[in-house]
Formats: structure tokens, sequence, C-alpha cells
């Protein structure tokens, strides 16, 4: 064997030789020609010449070796030839590849492995008794594989125009191949001297261009003939798409949610079965998604390939005949079809018949069957990404999915393929022993960040924790399926990470940090020391209210106030005042609450106030109950976002809704959804089955519910009023015990809807929302109530304060309490922003 490869690099030039006997005698060396120099710069660089050079020579050798597997069992002399002839065009190729190891690499597996082949085919000679004497004929096997080639060709070729057939691809076409045909390869092997004259080389091109014209179809043709194809393209393309940007929302939102959720378990509780799981939930949660963002592009450019969902039939079709073979691809393709047709057009008459007002009817049939595919394409992505798992990790399997998918013909013509793959010439087995290392260092990694979690409660380093787990398993997983996956893995990974640290900064830019032991009052009472300090604050008047002919009208708002009905409307509670018991539940202790209060209400009809409770510093959401009792009123006040856990709380509400909302942008899921459907996916169970969500709100909802009944029995009436996240809770309880609440800066509850177990119409009865026009915090989810919108040019972290919002307020409405405003409010505004005639005005 070796003197043979020496025989072969002596001549390392391309010659052809004839001799005048018959094909039997003649030789053909098939050789190659150097890189070609390109010079003024005209066509590709060097490295890319010789990049497509070696790849040329590695296909003719990988074709040469196909043809001498195949002849090994019969012809294994001429076997043995076509692999020195493979292994000689491979040299010529790792000569020129020597200095790029990216292309040496393939080039030397193949020159081993065609070299291993050429060992196994001498020891077969040497066992049959086979001796060098006797002539090998490789060019006659060349000949008959080229010339049965051709005439395969011209069958299927004919066969393609009765039936109509016409994709502009290489011939043969697909279906018709018999097993074992050259045809099958992507390969192509030319011989030399198959065109003994110029003349017949003429006729040659005559031919192949006459075939060219009559058996391909122009490809808008092609679309025109295939019509039901085409329609199912469009349509499957946006089914799967669309199916993506749900599925990636609501999986990422799961995650978020869990994740934050875990955070926001206090350490205090210690090991708990919802920590545990937590932990390791979240990288399987976003190693599932990356996994199904991966399959679900493939499926989705499978659909707009022709034929469409090829590559989902082939899949599919390989993977059940494991278990019947008597499956074949015509069955899958139908029940393909009735998919495709029958769950959108199901879906639709559903949500037609569960309409409860026919006024938009078209609307609500669109969005059925919108829903309908979206069903539709979730299940061909969990069928395929089953499928795939089972067939990608047996190399059996994966060849039968190639061969067949290769051959696969139109959708909706409902032709089974038959052929099978050739023999396979590697032995591919899964890493087991990598896979577990993987997952055992991945698990071990969960278990230090339990640790960590459990003694330092750090987010970055559970977070970076939980990332390097997620990527340890993924490792097991290719080890296990090397083509599950692929950079759409890495793109979700990254996006999940985006999207974690975008949401807890943008959350924490909008919380008010500072000491609630430092906070100053918003406004100062006339009894307080600092009233009517004498410093010129921007030439802001110390107190005004709107006159007859104020140049605005001021906020609708202004003229609103709350309270115990048929009282004087200076006996009622304006959004001023609602504003000021909002900002005291920020405070730290009930001292610094009663020194704060005393601050602002003392002097004014407020005066006599009573604290009746105040909620740990530390629960989320914390609460302050404040009684008037002259004016027949109790208050609950509910803290907004002041800390980190108050952001992780927040976060643990409403991520999911905000990474919806999100890719809404890219894609319209929240407009072809129903309500319902996107309402019940926002509700996430998972959280609430770890760590209950309720008790954010059902404490509050007590407390609420006790003091309306203390207040009711004294006759008295009981408001709610909160800030941001505490907005959103007063919000939602407001609607649960029938009181009025009052928000400021509160995200929305309309999706939420599910979660809170509301009902719309109690909130438009009894919530008003105060929502500053640069705000971004209220924009999450949507609003539902009473919306009040007021100006706000400051940025979006400002606008969300609610100091900036009560400005605004008493620069607009003015006070009729008689207030000091100045001290807070001078930071933005002056006297030319004051909503009053002239100063003279405000000393009436």
């Amino acid at each position: 064997m070796a003197e043979a490869i020496k025989e072969a690099r002596r001549h390392p030039q391309v010659e052809v030789k004839r001799r005048n006997a018959g094909v039997d005698e003649e030789y053909v060396v098939i050789a190659t020609n150097n890189p070609t120099s390109f010079a003024r710069g005209i066509g590709p660089t060097p490295a890319a010449a010789a990049s497509g050079f070696c790849n040329n020579l590695n296909r003719i050798a990988r074709s040469l070796e196909q043809l001498a597997m195949r002849l090994a069992e019969q012809a294994p002399l001429e076997a043995l030839s076509l692999l020195v002839r493979a292994l000689t065009l491979l040299e010529k190729a790792l000569k020129v590849s020597l200095d790029d190891e990216q292309m040496g690499a393939p080039l030397r597996k193949d020159f081993t492995r065609t070299l291993a082949a050429a060992d196994e085919v001498e020891r077969q000679l040497k066992a049959h008794g086979h001796t060098e004497s006797q002539p090998a004929q490789p060019n006659r096997a060349i000949f008959e594989s080229a010339v049965q080639h051709a005439k395969d060709a011209a069958v299927v070729l004919s066969k393609g125009q009765e039936a109509g057939l016409g994709f502009r691809t290489p011939l043969p076409i697909r279906n018709e191949v018999p097993r074992g045909s050259m045809a099958t390869s992507p390969y192509h092997v030319e011989d030399l001297e198959s065109r003994s004259t110029e003349g017949h080389s003429e006729s040659m091109e005559e031919e192949e261009i006459k075939a060219t014209n009559s058996g391909y179809l122009h490809p808008d043709d092609s679309m025109h003939q295939y019509w039901y194809e085409t329609t199912c393209r469009l349509r499957c393309i946006f089914f799967v798409f669309f199916s993506l940007a749900v599925m990636l929302a609501c999986a990422l939102g799961s995650t978020t949610e869990c994740f934050f959720s875990l955070m926001a378990t206090p350490p205090s509780e210690g090991i708990t079965f919802g920590v545990v799981v937590g932990v390791v939930i979240v990288p399987l949660i976003l190693l599932a998604t990356a996994v199904y963002v991966d399959e679900a592009v493939d499926v989705g450019l499978d659909a707009a390939d022709r034929p469409c969902f090829g590559l989902f039939r082939a899949t599919v079709t390989t993977a059940l005949k494991s278990i019947s073979p008597r499956i074949g691809t015509d069955h899958i393709e139908k029940m393909l079809v009735v998919m495709i047709e029958g769950i959108p057009i199901l879906f639709a008459i559903i949500t037609l018949a569960c309409t409860e007002s026919l006024t938009y009817w078209y609307k609500d049939l669109f969005r059925g069957y919108c829903l309908g595919g979206l069903i539709f394409a979730i299940v061909a992505c969990i069928m395929y990404i089953t499928c795939h798992i089972f067939v990608g990790h047996n190399p059996e399997r994966d060849d039968a999915m190639a061969c067949t998918y290769h051959n696969m013909r139109p959708l909706g013509k409902f032709k089974r393929v038959l052929d099978e793959p050739d023999r396979s010439l590697e032995n591919r087995e899964p890493h087991w022993g990598r896979c577990l290392m993987y997952f055992s260092i991945g698990l071990f990694i969960e278990i230090l960040v339990l640790v960590v979690f459990i003694f330092a409660h750090h987010f970055h380093t559970v977070f970076i924790g939980q990332l390097l787990a997620t990527i340890c398993w993924a490792l097991a997983v290719r080890q296990y399926a090397p083509r599950l996956l692929g950079k759409a893995f890495w793109c979700t990974f990254l996006f999940f990470i985006l999207l974690t640290v975008g949401l807890l900064l943008g959350t924490l830019a909008q919380t008010d940090r500072r000491d609630p032991k430092s906070l100053p009052p918003l406004a100062y009472g006339s009894t307080s020391q600092e009233y009517g300090a004498e410093e010129d604050f921007n030439g802001l008047p110390l107190h005004f209210q709107l006159g007859p002919f104020p140049p605005k009208p001021g906020y609708p708002v202004c003229n609103a106030d709350w309270g115990y009905p048929g009282m004087r409307q200076d006996d009622r509670m304006s959004i001023l005042d609602l504003s000021l018991l909002a900002y005291g539940s920020s405070l730290a202790g009930p001292a610094d609450i009663r020194s704060g209060l005393g601050q602002m209400l003392n002097g004014t009809r407020l005066e006599n106030w009573e604290l009746l409770e105040v909620e740990d510093q530390d629960t989320v959401g914390r609460w302050i109950v404040v009684r008037f009792p002259e004016l027949k009123l109790r208050v609950v006040a509910v803290r907004g976002t002041s800390s980190v856990q108050d952001a992780y709380a927040d976060l643990k509400l409403y991520s999911a809704v905000a990474v919806l909302q999100m890719m809404s942008i890219m894609t319209p899921v929240l407009t072809l959804m129903p309500v319902s459907v996107v309402q019940r996916l926002v509700d996430s169970q998972v959280s609430t089955f770890l760590f209950g969500s309720s008790e954010i709100w059902q404490r509050l909802e007590q407390s609420a519910l006790k003091h309306k009944e203390e207040g009711k029995a004294n006759n008295e009436v009981l408001l709610m009023t909160g800030h941001s996240l505490g907005g959103a809770l007063v919000g939602a309880v407001s609607s649960r015990i029938a009181v009025e609440g009052i928000g400021f800066s509160p995200p929305g509850l309309y999706y939420q809807v599910e979660k809170y177990k509301l009902q719309l119409r109690k909130v438009y009865d009894s919530f008003t929302v105060i929502q500053p026009s640069n705000d971004v915090v209220p924009r999450v989810d949507q609003q539902r109530g009473m919306i009040m919108w007021i100006e706000c040019v400051e940025p979006a972290s400002t606008c969300h304060r609610l100091t900036h919002t009560a400005c605004e307020l008493w620069t607009q409405c003015g006070d009729k309490r008689k207030r000091d405003w100045r001290p807070l409010c001078s930071e933005w505004y002056s006297a030319s922003k004051v909503n009053m005639v002239s100063a003279a005005s405000a000393e009436l």
C-alpha cells in the first residue's frame, strides 16, 4: 500500500494519456491546477481562491471514495486504485492549506479516513489472494458510473416533465433517484476523457441546454403551478415566527419572573422548597427557551423553503418509522396539511362563537385564526424538537433523515419517498462521558449558587452562577445531540442577559433610594418652622389658589375631591392632600412618619389626625393608615418602589407583561392575540406555586378590609392612595374591596386581572390614575380606570418621582390649604410656570 502511494506522489502534474486499445486499457490521471493568480485586483482573493481549490479537490476525492466503497466487495482492485487517486488529490489540497489550520483540519480528517479505507481494501485483497500482476480498471468503473448516472438522469427528467416538476435545481429531480446512484451525492466527478472530440463536446452542450429548457420551470411559474404550497409558505412563515415571538416573550418573561421572585425572597426564610426549585428551574427554563428558539428558527426557514416543510416532514417521518415502518412521508404530509388548515379555522370558529358582541366580528374572527395558527406553529415546533432530538443523536437515523429530505416533493402532492441512504462512512456516537461531565459541573455550580444565595443574597453572584450553569448544561445537550443547539442559542442567551440587566437597571433608575430618615417634607403647613422662609425660590409664590380667570384652566383633577359624601369641599381630600399621604408612607419609622405628617398637615384643616397603623419598613408595599375623625375619613397610603427588594417585587409582578410589550414592538403579539389569552399568559403559575405571589397584596387587602369595617362602624369612609408599585397595589385592592383608590404613576392592571383576580368593571368604578406624560412606569401593561394625564418634560426618572408630580399639580392647581411648596418645587419650577394671573393675586 505504501509503495502505491509513493508511486502516485511521483506524478503531481496534470497528465491525460490514451492508448489506442479499448476502454479497459486507457488510464486517466485526475489532476488539478495550482491556485489561479489574479492580477489588478480582479477576481477573488488568493485565500478565497485557495479555499475553493481545496474544496474542489476534496469533493472529487470524496466522490472517488464513495465510488470505491461501493466497488469494494465486487472489485476490490479498482476500489484500491480509486482510493489511491483520492489520496493523491487530498495530498495536493493539504500542500496548499499548510498555512491555514481551519482549511487543513477537515482535509487531514478526510485523508486519515480515506487512508484507513485503503488499508482495509488492501487487507481484503490479500485475504482473497489477489496479486499485483492483476490489472486494475478504475477508468471503466468511472465510465460505467457516469453512463448509469446519465441514464438515471434522463429517466428522472422524463418523469419530471410528466409530473410537472421543475424547481431550478441540479439534476436529478428528487425522489426518483435509485439507491446507490451517484445522483444522490452532492459531489460530482467528471471523466476528462468522456469527450473524445470537439464536435462531441459541442453536441453535449446542446443536449444540456435542451434538457434545461424543456425539463425545468421558471421560478415564477413554479410558484404559480404549486400555488397551494406557495400559500402554505406565506401563512406558515408568519405563524412560526409569530409563535417564536410569543414563546420567547412568555418563556423569558417566566424566566425573569422566577429569577426576580427568587431574589425577592427574604434571606430570613432560609432554604425552602421554592428557593431550591427556583435556583434550578431558572437555567432549565432558559435552556429550554434557547432550544425552542433555535429549532423554531429552523422550522420557520423550512416553511419558507421549497419544498415547504421538507425538513419537518423528513425528521418526523424518520422518527416515527422507528416506531412503525409503515409510516411514510405521505402520511406525515397529510397530517401536516390537516394541521395547517384545520387548527386555525377551528379556533376562528370557537373565538367567534365565544364573542359576546358581534360588532367587530371580523376582528375576532381574524384573531381567532391567528391564535389557531399560533397553536399550530407551537405544536409543529414541539413535534420537530422531539423528533430532532430522537433522530439527531443516532447517526443512522440522521443519515436516513438527510436522504429523505433531499428527495422530498412539493407540499400537497402526497408522494412517498422510498430512497434510503448509503452506508455511513463514519461511526458517530454521543459523547456520554462529556455529557455527564458538563451536567455534573452545572449541578455543582447550582449548589454553590444556593449556598451563596442563603448567606450573601447578591444579585451579581446569583445571576452569574445561573448563567454558568446554563452554559454547562447547554454543552451537555450538545454532546448528546450535536445539531440541537446552534447560534440562535447564544443569541437567546445574550438577549436574556440584556433583558434581565436592563429591566433591573431600568427599575432601579425609577426608584427613589434615598434614606427614608433624610426625606424632607413635600410641603410645610403654616405652623411649621420652615414655613415662609425668606428666600427667593425662583420667584415662586408662598401659596396661591386658582382664580376665576387663570391663564390655563388647570387639570380636571384640580377640582376633584374625595371623602365622606355630603361634606363641604374644605373637609374633603384634594389631590395634593393625597400625594402628601402617599409620600408619608415612604418615611422611616413611626416617629419619622408622625414628624413628617405633622409638618405637612398641621396648620391646615387636616391637623386633627391619628396614625392608626404602620407596617414594617422591610415589607414590600409597606403601608400606613391615617384617621381624620372630623372628616369621617380613613386613608390607607401605600409606599412606592424605594429599595432593591421593592424593585425585585416590581419585576416579579410585571416582568412577563413587560417582555410581551417589548416583543410587540417587533411582532404584533398583543394586537393579534385575544386579550383573555394574554391575561392567562401573564398569570404565571410557576412563581405562584414556588413563592406565592399573593402575599404581596393579600396582607394589604386584609388590613384595608379591616379598616373599612371599623370605619363603617364609626360612620367613616375609607380611601386608598399610593405611588408606583404602591399605586398598582392600591388599584388592585381598592377594586376588590369596593373603595376609592388614587394611584400616582402606577403600572397598569389590564393584563394583570387574572393574576390579581380582578374584574375590570370594578377597576373602572374605583380607581383614578395620575400619569405624567414622560413617565415609563405607567406604560407597563395598560391603564384602566379614570386616567389623568399631566405634563412632564423632565427625564423619565424625574417624571416618575412623586415629588415632581406633586409640584406639577401644585403649579397648575394651587393649594387650598395654603401650604408652602417652594423649597421642593423650586428645583424644577419658576414663577413663570405657575398657573396664576399675577403675583398680586397670590397674596389674596
